[in-house]
C-alpha cells in the first residue's frame, strides 16, 4: 500500500467519522406544541432543521417528539414548579440509553442509590429522538428579562397585564413587587422582626386603608417602648365588646378626648393630662 492508499484511506476514514457524529444527538433547542400538566410530558418541535452532507441537498425538519417528559428543578422534599405550556422554549437533551425502562419503573427506589435498583435499559439504542427529556428555559439575549439590571437574582411573571417578581439586589435587599395582589397566610403563626416595619397603603399611587382585622381572637400591639399613632382622627372601640386601651394611657400629646356614647353622644371631654384606667367603648381621639 502506497502513501497514495494511505490518504485515500485516511478520507474514508474521516468521513465515517463525520457521519457517525452527525446522527449524535446530543442537545437542541426546541418549543412545546402540547403539554400535558398532570403526566409532565409534552410534544416538542425542534428548532433547528437537519443538514445532510450531499451536494445540493436541501434542509428538512425533524419530526415531532411525542411524550418528552418536562424537567422541573426539585429534589426528593422540595420543589420549583413552572407553568409551562405551548410555545414554551426548552432545552432538549437525548440520553446516552434508552429511557423506556427507566420512566416504567419506580423512581423513588432508585432515590436510594443501591446497585441492585439499577435499571437495565434493555435496548442497544443511544442519543435516540426516542430518548429525549426537555427543560424550560432556553431564553437568551433579548428573550432574558427586561426588567433585572444585571446584578440582580430574581425570579417572576411577565405577560401584556401582569408583572409580578421577587428581586435580590446586589446589596441584599429583598423586593417583592406586583400589580395583582399580595397574600400571605399561614396556618401557624406569622412573624416579621425588623428594625423598622413599615405598612404603606397605596404607595405612590394612591392612599388606602390600612386594615388589622381578627375574626377569631383579639389584636394584640405590645411594645417595650412608646406607640405612636399618627391620624387625623384615630378612632378606638369603634366595635369593641371590651375597652379599647387598658393600663396607664398618657394622653399629653392630645388636644383634647371625647367620649362618646353608642349612639355618638358626647359623655365627657378629659383635659390632656395622663390618665390611670380604661376608656370606654366608642371612644375618639381628637
Amino acid at each position: 500500500m502506497n502513501i497514495r492508499d494511505f490518504d485515500k484511506l485516511a478520507v474514508i476514514i474521516k468521513r465515517a467519522i463525520e457521519n457517525a457524529l452527525r446522527g449524535l444527538r446530543v442537545s437542541q433547542p426546541g418549543v412545546i406544541t402540547a403539554y400535558d400538566h398532570d403526566s409532565k410530558l409534552a410534544t416538542v418541535q425542534l428548532l433547528l432543521k437537519e443538514t445532510m452532507d450531499l451536494k445540493d441537498a436541501e434542509t428538512m425538519a425533524l419530526p415531532l417528539l411525542f411524550d418528552v417528559p418536562v424537567l422541573m428543578l426539585r429534589t426528593k422534599t422540595t420543589f420549583f414548579d413552572l407553568p409551562v405550556g405551548v410555545g414554551t422554549l426548552v432545552d432538549v437533551k437525548f440520553s446516552d440509553r434508552s429511557l423506556d425502562a427507566l420512566l416504567e419503573s419506580n423512581l423513588e427506589i432508585l432515590e436510594g442509590g443501591s446497585p441492585d435498583d439499577m435499571v437495565d435499559p434493555q435496548s442497544t439504542r443511544s442519543h435516540s429522538l426516542s430518548d429525549a427529556t426537555c427543560t424550560p428555559g432556553f431564553y437568551g439575549g433579548s428573550l432574558t428579562s427586561p426588567s433585572l439590571d444585571g446584578t440582580e437574582i430574581g425570579f417572576g411573571k411577565l405577560d401584556d397585564s401582569i408583572e409580578a417578581k421577587v428581586v435580590i439586589d446586589e446589596d441584599g435587599n429583598i423586593n417583592l413587587e406586583t400589580t395583582g395582589n399580595l397574600t400571605a397566610s399561614a396556618q401557624g403563626s406569622a412573624t416579621v422582626a425588623a428594625g423598622t416595619v413599615n405598612i404603606v397603603a397605596g404607595g405612590l399611587i394612591s392612599g388606602g386603608p390600612v386594615n388589622i382585622e381578627s375574626t377569631q381572637e383579639k389584636v394584640n400591639i405590645t411594645a417595650n417602648t412608646d406607640v405612636i399613632l399618627e391620624a387625623i382622627n384615630i378612632l378606638l372601640g369603634e366595635t369593641a365588646v371590651e375597652p379599647a386601651i387598658k393600663g396607664n394611657a398618657w394622653l399629653t400629646w392630645f388636644k383634647s378626648v371625647s367620649v362618646k356614647d353608642s349612639n355618638g353622644n358626647q359623655l365627657t371631654v378629659i383635659d390632656p393630662t395622663p390618665l390611670d384606667g380604661v376608656f370606654a367603648t366608642k371612644t375618639k381621639v381628637e
